[in-house]
């Protein structure tokens, strides 16, 4: 009688940690470039099952409205709608990326896109963006251009990265938690953590 305790305790030190850390599931980022330069998101957030829509010209987060959901020929679908809108958007999920079809019929490719930001000195916010493997891009808070970065060497799990027209060469180390050490060529480290 005495073990039954023990392993139930053992079990709970055991789930405890999978629970939270589900629980505290980062929501995942996809993004559309429209002809227009504007940009659309939509953050999936795995714990709750549920969509938030923003865009580049309206940030404000709106949370859509599940309708309905189920598998066609294999891929997950998803009709959600606007708070106080009857107009159903479809969306269909297929690995790392969404296509949303519009209630005119029109389709939007989403890719799925890691954001981290390192705020630093002076109210300087830096950006680094992840569209895929071996892709990244840059800007900050004071300059929204976004630069791409060459990869000039290092590893999978840190490459090393170079600005257009520069020969400084800058470390990007994924970490555990999913954020990112970058050692400056100055000798200084910073860390871009997950903007969402």
């Amino acid at each position: 009688m005495k073990t039954l305790p023990k392993l139930l305790f053992i079990l709970c030190l055991i789930a405890i940690p999978i629970v939270q850390s589900y629980a505290q599931a980062p929501a995942m980022r996809m993004v559309t470039k429209n002809a227009n330069g504007t940009e659309e998101y939509l953050y999936y957030h795995p714990q709750g099952n549920y969509y938030v829509y923003a865009s580049s010209t309206r940030p404000k987060r709106i949370k859509l409205i599940n309708v309905r959901e189920n598998m066609i020929n294999g891929q997950k679908t998803k009709v959600v709608k606007f708070p106080g809108s009857n107009a159903l958007y479809k969306l269909v999920i297929g690995g790392s990326n969404l296509t949303c079809i519009n209630p005119n019929g029109s389709q939007q490719a989403f890719v799925l896109e890691e954001k981290l930001a390192s705020k630093g000195k002076n109210g300087l916010i830096e950006y680094l963006y992840i569209p895929g493997p071996g892709v990244f891009y840059y800007n900050n808070n004071r300059n929204k251009r976004r630069v791409e970065l060459k990869i000039v060497g290092g590893s999978q799990s840190a490459p090393m990265v170079q600005f257009p027209g520069s020969s400084k060469r800058y470390k990007l180390t994924y970490l555990m938690n999913g954020n990112i050490m970058c050692n400056n060529p100055d000798g200084n480290t910073q860390y871009f953590t997950k903007d969402y």
